[in-house]
């Protein structure tokens, strides 16, 4: 049997167990150890960004094992911008920007994603613009952003999922929720900087028609859409992979034009309602574990991603913003299985998904259906092990450099003050440090349950590693005015930009 979490019946008991410690730093001792670690994670990115310069420069990615690199898109660079100029890397900021100053998009060898060009270029460029003043950046940003505008040309507004840059051309109309709905944030700030509404117009378009779409779930929205029709093509609803930063971005859209109580907060708000009925659930033999899982029509997936635990930290920001205090109690919970799944591996790392124990009960008798599962063949030995003892087995033993965990523990340290959320955020820095450096850079790992290097690393170090996950923790050590949640939005991709008011 599920257990589903009726929202509000539950009485919270973890608060003891993240409790400070009894006796208290000084801040200026506090003060020393945030200094150290933040001068790690500097170090950290720039040994991986002199890597890059090494082997990769003006190549897309790193690759990192055998000293390659692929493609041709510069994507590392525009990625990276505003974390250099964030921890003062100047010289290498500057590496970066003649770089860019040499991107001709229109020659892209492949045909590119639109999600991740707005991502990870728009919003590279407008973020590290703003922050530097840099006007070649912006006219960069006008030029990918000109050829982004082209996927729009369909019935419904919704954008095609893909673009030969050099034809000019877009197609695929089978889209992904987090496509459509995740290029609000880079195109309003578009439009700020250009005096040009037809960037916000085009993204607004987006939004209002999924408003108008009729669900089973009030505000949430199946993963796979058609851009023609504007019609779902599934009943998987999702806050991992193919959906998650769509409902990221309806409250970071409220936050960025600072509007509590129009279209965006109140979707916002109609979705989270939804996902706490009939997502929310704990594990059968571990009630305390909250996870978000998928579900497919009014079935309960029992796999999480990684890349869904980015939502404790959307769940405390839409708490701060909008005053609703109780969503930061469910933040609070799913950030410590997040953690969990980090802490009860080998590295030290996060896997890239876990499958839960939704209805096993081990209650050591041949009669338990957990016991029967392992007669019939049905689980391993080790699963039946994992069920029992941690609440799940991990499916996807991967750990690929992700975020999510680390962002998460930015807003919740930043939101509650609570110095817990740092600790554990270093000893995901120390874990990444031993684990997946590599003969260049930084790679991603092959199996999370293994302690070891040497033939655990993948030839893979993705921009995001230079432009999300150290940025977070970097920020997770400084003072809480540096880029202020009052003051900055971080778009899906880390990249801050300034709240238009």
């Amino acid at each position: 049997m599920t257990h589903l979490i009726k929202y509000g019946c539950l009485a919270l008991a973890f608060a003891s167990l993240w409790a400070m410690p009894g006796q208290a730093q000084t801040e200026n001792v506090v003060g020393d150890v945030n200094a150290y670690r933040r001068n790690h994670v500097r170090q950290t990115l720039k040994r991986a960004w002199d890597a890059y310069m090494e082997h990769a420069a003006g190549y897309d990615e790193l690759l990192p094992v055998s000293r390659g690199a692929v493609n041709n898109l510069s994507v590392t660079p525009v990625d990276a911008l505003d974390s250099l100029w964030m921890m003062g890397l100047k010289r290498e900021f500057q590496e970066a920007c003649n770089i860019v100053a040499k991107i001709d998009f229109s020659k892209a060898s492949e045909p590119v994603s639109f999600f991740e060009t707005g991502i990870r270029v728009l919003g590279g460029l407008l973020s590290a613009h703003e922050m530097s003043g840099n006007w070649m950046l912006l006219e960069k940003a006008v030029e990918i952003g000109d050829l982004l505008l082209i996927a729009f040309d369909t019935p419904t507004g919704f954008p095609k999922s893909r673009l030969d840059l050099s034809k000019k051309l877009a197609y695929g109309t089978r889209v992904l929720l987090a496509e459509v709905g995740t290029i609000q944030l880079e195109f309003a700030k578009l439009s700020q900087f250009t005096r040009n509404p037809k960037y916000d117009r085009a993204a607004q378009r987006v939004i209002h028609r999924l408003d108008r779409l009729r669900t089973d779930y009030p505000g949430l929205i199946p993963a796979h859409l058609d851009a023609e029709s504007g019609q779902a093509m599934s009943d998987l609803y999702t806050f991992g992979a193919m959906g998650d930063s769509y409902y990221e971005y309806l409250i970071k859209y409220a936050v960025l034009t600072d509007r509590k109580h129009g279209l965006h907060g109140q979707m916002y708000t109609k979705a989270i309602n939804s996902m706490k009925l009939v997502m929310l659930t704990t594990a059968a033999n571990h009630p305390d574990d909250w996870y978000l899982p998928e579900l497919h029509g009014n079935r309960v997936d029992s796999r999480m991603h990684h890349l869904t635990c980015f939502a404790p930290g959307m769940l405390a920001l839409g708490s701060h913003f909008l005053g609703v205090r109780d969503d930061m109690d469910v933040a609070k919970q799913l950030m410590k299985t997040c953690i969990k799944f980090y802490r009860n591996t080998a590295t030290g790392l996060g896997p890239e998904s876990v499958k839960f124990n939704l209805a096993l009960a081990f209650d050591g008798t041949p009669e338990s259906n957990g016991t029967a599962a392992l007669a019939a063949g049905e689980l391993t030995t080790v699963e039946v092990a994992d069920y029992r003892d941690r609440g799940y087995t991990v499916d996807n033993r991967s750990y690929q450099l992700r975020p999510e965990t680390i962002e998460s523990l930015l807003y919740l340290y930043r939101l509650t003050g609570n110095p817990i959320y740092q600790s554990m955020g270093w000893d995901a820095y120390k874990a990444l440090e031993r684990f997946t450096r590599a003969p260049a850079g930084y790679a991603t790992i092959k199996d999370v349950e293994t302690a070891r290097r040497r033939d655990n690393q993948y030839d893979a170090m993705p921009s995001f590693f230079l432009a999300e996950t150290l940025k977070y923790l970097f920020l997770l050590f400084s003072d809480k005015d540096v880029y202020s949640l009052d003051d900055y939005v971080f778009n899906t991709e880390a990249h801050p930009f300034k709240i238009i008011r």
